[in-house]
């Protein structure tokens, strides 16, 4: 083996460079140990998956600078690198790691959020706070408000305010799928 082999691994929006050597299985990320990085030890788990089934933990160093994302999609694109980086040293292992999907980028991403979806659900549930809002108020001054009704009638105009919240929460549903639905037929 050369004296270093460098590989990079990607996973969601994080960016691992990983360079091997002989060693004697010190890992260091960031110019810290990988148990300063990662103190979850499932995600340091994940890192050490390629070195276990290559066979190698104990005779190779890593040294990884990895860049953005979070914790879990750093260990993703560490491992990625580090799998990429053992082919290199020894060919024999491509097999292994390959069928353990080691060597597959794993290309799922945060889906982008939609402007037009954002502002619909902002105002719909606006219009909502405001509604059980006076929903709320009817109930607690009403029966002060008019206390020579009967209970019965009370209880008409409540069930009332009800089907009427109810039915302004379905016309919202239908009204925010109408349109979504024409944003899509216009893209």
């Amino acid at each position: 083996m050369s004296d270093q082999v460098y590989s990079t691994g990607r996973r969601k929006e994080s960016i691992a460079k990983v360079w091997v050597s002989n060693g004697s299985g010190n890992i260091t990320i960031n110019k810290k140990k990988i148990e300063d990085y990662f103190p979850d030890k499932a995600l340091r788990m994940i890192i050490n998956q390629p070195l276990e089934v290559s066979k190698k933990t104990d005779s190779v160093d890593l040294k990884i600078t990895v860049l953005g994302g979070g914790l879990s999609g750093q260990a993703g694109a560490i491992k990625h690198g580090l799998s990429r980086a053992l082919t290199l040293i020894d060919p024999n292992t491509k097999d292994t790691l390959k069928k353990n999907g080691f060597l597959t980028r794993d290309s799922r991403t945060v889906e982008r959020k939609n402007m037009v979806e954002q502002k619909l659900e902002e105002v719909f549930s606006s219009l909502k706070d405001k509604l059980r809002f006076s929903f709320f108020l009817a109930l607690l001054f009403f029966p002060l408000i008019s206390c020579e009704r009967s209970f019965e009638n009370f209880e008409k105009n409540l069930l009332e305010k009800k089907k009427e919240l109810e039915e302004f929460n379905e016309k919202s549903i239908i009204r925010k799928e109408e349109i979504l639905k024409s944003q899509n037929e216009n893209n």
